[in-house]
């Protein structure tokens, strides 16, 4: 038998059942192989008793490879003395029958005495298992881990809670800080909270998803958060007493040595399932039809990748609605989305038919709900686009990319990235892939930028690195940067992402415009005219926020998308998300389209990008008017939080909606008082929405 027969003899049952098992584990244990594919598939017969009297055998064979984790006494119950003893040298420290396989055993063994780390490992390693296990060793008081997600926020406040430890759990700057604590935040938040956290003694810096910092890996709209990633991973780990990079699929670095730290790098291909990849053949026109046909044949746990929500809504609207079949298990959840989005969002049908979606634009409750839905088996099939495959576990055992054009919508690392998302170690020990191309192979290299060559890095994001951990070149560079403009240093250092040059041209249009002078002058509260609303955003256009982009304009005409822009903000202040809605449709009707631009208007617009902007002018505008600048600020707060309490917003970020916040009227003071109103409210509700909360408080 070859490889390839091996392989199919294990994974097909019949084929398996009708082999004599001595002989197939002979060939087994014969075969060259660099990878613990045979492996996992040898443990996956172990678990269903297929070995029959060559248990012990086929369990060595596991052994042999360092598979410990399925060596465990539920899983495998006839195993030698010998096979036992080895395990049991890889239990975990900090729990009772848990075991690790030999890499990541080697990889904390390497933590727990201190050294810093950069590892790649495949997505099936159990890289974030290793966090786990340092936080429960007792030895770190004070850790930092930076995601690049909001999501990854709340999957890591929820693995985290599941540890009991005494640590404090901090993702926003409002929350208390204890003697302990466990920072889950974004670079973004980091940054932001540098001061706080650099009065503390910080043991660890986690980094997840550490090739972000390259911007070359990325899409160009992210290379502001690879430089802010940069600057983070920098400053903290100057403070951090150690350092754990990881990352998936990475072939090397360069540039992640520090004034502190030179972590090792440790690159593994041990996996922990089998992927069985398959290419689908299908001219443009008929891949709609083959996907649909292929997720609908493949049953459950089927997740599909598309390249964007409009090609996510069009593979469901056009083709995969006429499939799938009908289900109430979903009635619960349609029944909130029709009360509080719409009837008209095409979701609700996808939900009958057992179909769930997941993308960057859906409100974070939905989010969770979806996931967990498909987790629990609900949903059979989720349509997802990039915005699952950064670290967001999932039970798939069927992966089918969907890409319409004769090419890949992505790069090499998100093809990986996607892949690695079969199968599920413990609950499929091996899934499936199907695409249609792939991307071509090459090197990947995560290149830090300012750690390389800071003559190539900006100097306004030089300027945000500590001093001690820049080269004499980039020092230079700094100083020019601060000394060649007329704009106050602090303006420039809160304003990192703008360059010097347009933020110039601001403040000398603020000082020779008399009109929009006396205008700015005017605005002090969160209620702005449609004129003011104008005239500010005029300015953050000018200063890089793509007005065209949020407005729908059809023409690069900025006065008509500044009215526009206004009109949208007006109309969800007033009428809220169905209003919007309504507004962008363009006189139709609500419908899918509307729905989803409405959503993308409020997560990345108003309560991201625009208040981003709108603080940024009114620095500028404070500083050049002095003393009569009017401000800014509390109207960006405004947008900032959707027109609600912050503590509702962040709740939201967590799973809990905002809808059912203001329902409750919960304390709006701060997180923890919201949280402790809904506990004490909870025993009045019923149905879905206390379904909701609870869910809610037993990962809060």
């Amino acid at each position: 038998m070859n490889y390839s027969e091996i392989i199919d003899t294990l994974i097909d049952e019949h084929k398996f059942a009708d082999k004599d098992k001595f002989s197939l584990l002979k060939t087994i244990a014969e075969a060259v192989t660099e990878t613990n594919d045979l492996a996992v598939l040898v443990a996956m017969h172990l678990e269903s008793k297929g070995w029959g009297p060559y248990t012990e055998i086929a369990a060595s064979y596991v052994r042999s490879r360092g598979l410990f984790p399925y060596l465990s006494d539920d899983r495998a119950e006839s195993i030698s003395f010998r096979d036992r003893m080895a395990r049991d040298f890889f239990e975990s420290p900090s729990r009772d029958g848990v075991f690790m396989h030999r890499s990541q055993y080697a990889v904390l063994s390497r933590l727990l005495k201190g050294k810093s780390v950069v590892l790649s490992a495949p997505t099936s390693f159990g890289k974030s298992f290793i966090i786990e296990e340092l936080l429960r060793s007792g030895k770190y008081k004070n850790v930092v881990i930076i995601v690049p997600t909001i999501a990854l926020i709340e999957e890591f406040r929820e693995k985290i809670k599941k540890l009991h430890t005494n640590h404090n759990r901090v993702s926003f700057s409002q929350q208390n800080i204890g003697e302990e604590n466990i920072f889950i935040l974004t670079q973004e938040r980091a940054f932001d909270m540098q001061s706080v956290i650099s009065q503390l003694q910080v043991d660890l810096l986690v980094i997840d998803e550490f090739y972000k910092m390259d911007e070359t890996l990325l899409a160009r709209e992210d290379s502001d958060r690879a430089n802010l990633l940069n600057v983070v991973y920098r400053n903290f780990s100057s403070i951090a007493d150690q350092v754990y990079l990881l990352g998936p699929f990475i072939d090397g670095i360069e540039g992640l040595k520090t004034s502190r730290h030179n972590p090792t790098w440790i690159e593994s291909t041990d996996n922990t399932t089998y992927i069985v990849r398959k290419k689908l053949t299908a001219a443009s026109n008929d891949r709609i039809e083959v996907t649909c046909k292929t997720a609908v044949e493949a049953g459950e746990d089927v997740m599909v990748y598309c390249s964007s929500p409009a090609t996510l809504r069009k593979l469901y609207v056009d083709c995969l609605a006429g499939y799938a079949e009908e289900t109430d298990a979903n009635d619960d959840l349609i029944e909130w989305i029709n009360e509080n989005i719409g009837r008209e969002w095409y979701v609700s049908d996808a939900l009958r038919h057992g179909v769930g979606v997941h993308h960057g634009k859906l409100p974070r409750f939905l989010a969770h709900e979806m996931i967990r839905r498909f987790s629990d088996g609900r949903i059979k099939i989720l349509l997802c686009t990039s915005s699952l495959i950064e670290g967001v576990n999932t039970n798939a055992k069927t992966i089918i990319i969907h890409n319409s054009q004769q090419r890949f919508n992505g790069d090499l690392l998100t093809f990986r990235n996607i892949s690695g998302r079969a199968g599920r170690m413990f609950r499929h020990f091996w899934g499936t892939v199907y695409y249609y191309e792939e991307p071509k192979d090459n090197e990947i290299i995560v290149n830090d930028a300012i750690g390389t060559d800071g003559s190539e890095t900006a100097a306004n994001i030089l300027s945000l690195v500590d001093d001690a951990q820049l080269t004499d070149q980039q020092s230079k560079s700094v100083e020019k940067h601060r000394t060649g403009t007329y704009i106050p240093w602090e303006i420039l250092q809160q304003n990192k992402f703008i360059d010097v040059e347009l933020q110039e041209e601001v403040v000398n249009q603020i000082r020779a415009s008399i009109q929009y002078a006396d205008t700015l002058k005017s605005i002090k509260t969160p209620q702005l005219s449609s004129f003011q609303m104008q005239v500010i955003f005029k300015y953050a256009s000018m200063l890089g926020l793509n007005t065209f982009k949020y407005a729908h304009a059809r023409e690069n005409v900025l006065s008509k998308s500044l009215i526009r822009l206004s009109i949208f903000i007006d109309y969800y202040l007033r009428d809220g998300f169905r209003g919007l809605a309504e507004q962008m449709s363009g006189g139709v009707g609500i419908n899918d389209s509307s729905i989803e631009s409405a959503f993308y208007f409020l997560k990345n617009g108003m309560s991201y990008d625009f208040p981003k902007y709108l603080r940024a002018f009114n620095r500028l505008q404070s500083f050049a008017l002095g003393d009569d600048a009017g401000d800014v600020e509390p109207f960006a707060n405004r947008l900032e939080y959707l027109d609600t309490y912050p503590a509702y917003v962040q709740l939201d970020e967590l799973g809990l909606p905002i809808e059912l916040s203001q329902k409750l009227r919960l304390n709006p003071n701060s997180t923890d008082l919201a949280v402790n109103s809904l506990s004490s409210t909870i025993s009045s509700m019923q149905g879905f929405e206390r379904r909701i909360a609870e869910d809610f408080l037993s990962r809060y």
